[in-house]
């Protein structure tokens, strides 16, 4: 079986350095999605936007909420699922809803944890394993055999994938609201339209009705605190450069005393700066991001932004 011809794949990063790669025998890319908990899905162009996409779903999480991008395409009696980033298909619950009464085999590579391979049938693992060594050109060979799916660079080039933001079947992560799935389909369908629209970043604030550009140009971590913690984002919004100062320096101190690591190079501009340490106090705060507005105005002594 060797490498399968597969060297392309892991040379040109065809999917990123972090997916989950899974064909599930017998069930449509619709029938697929519904089965993950999926509703209308998105229909987008290539792997490669697929995984540009994986941005807006990241930027709609708030808090312990968390999305995963599912992206379906059919291939023959084969429907071939793709997951920038993600981990879906790790669960055994997943694993199950998608094989019943039909097969599933899996690739999960994340450069953080062990990549593992997984084949199951009829709603039961039929073998699960970690990898090593050359493992991708090994399992997607693998997976070929046991599927008949011969994956190539064009098919991920060419193919209409339909896409969903799921939440994860996970205890730990809290349940998005209806609005936030409804916000990620409505940004997906924007995205889909043009995907060259400011890296998703002008549909975001878009969405929330932000027009300052001086708080757009806080990217991808403004649009994420707006999300997680938007009258504390609103709050900072509104101070002057001395009160973000000081922000920052309660943020230094907070993270310093709670001995979580030195706080890396901070930008220059005071606004971005203040929501990076409010960020870093979040988490040193267990993710608590509901309490950053009390936690603020404690740092500002009470004054309001601007005086």
């Amino acid at each position: 079986m060797a490498g399968g011809g597969y060297a392309w794949f892991t040379e040109d990063l065809a999917l990123g350095l972090n997916f989950c790669l899974t064909y599930v025998r017998g069930v449509g890319p619709d029938a697929v999605l519904a089965r993950v908990g999926g509703g209308k899905p998105v229909a987008v162009e290539s792997a490669e936007l697929v995984g540009r996409a994986q941005d807006v779903v990241a930027d709609l999480e708030a808090g312990d909420a968390e999305l995963a991008l599912v992206a379906a395409t059919a291939v023959g009696d084969w429907t071939v699922l793709f997951e920038p980033n993600g981990y879906l298909a790790t669960y055994d619950s997943v694993v199950q809803a998608l094989s019943a009464r039909g097969e599933l085999v899996s690739l999960y590579h994340n450069e953080s944890t062990t990549p593992s391979f997984t084949w199951a049938r009829d709603g039961s693992v039929v073998e699960r394993a970690e990898l090593d060594g050359d493992f991708q050109e090994r399992t997607l060979a693998r997976m070929e055999e046991l599927s008949g799916v011969r994956l190539t660079a064009g098919l991920l080039r060419a193919a209409v994938f339909r896409c969903v933001a799921v939440p994860y079947p996970d205890p730990a992560f809290s349940t998005p609201s209806r609005k936030t799935l409804a916000a990620a389909r409505r940004a997906l369908r924007a995205f889909a339209a043009d995907p060259d629209r400011s890296e998703l970043l002008d549909v975001l604030w878009d969405e929330r009705g932000v027009r300052d550009p001086r708080l757009r140009a806080t990217g991808h971590l403004g649009a994420m605190l707006f999300t997680s913690a938007s009258e504390a984002f609103r709050l900072l919004a509104g101070c002057d450069d001395a009160q973000l100062r000081a922000v920052v320096r309660w943020g230094r101190e907070r993270v310093r005393a709670a001995a979580a690591g030195p706080i890396e190079p901070l930008p220059s501009e005071p606004l971005a700066a203040a929501l990076h340490v409010v960020d870093l106090v979040a988490e040193v705060l267990g993710g608590r991001y509901d309490l950053m507005t009390d936690e603020l105005r404690r740092a500002l002594g009470g004054r309001e932004p601007g005086q």
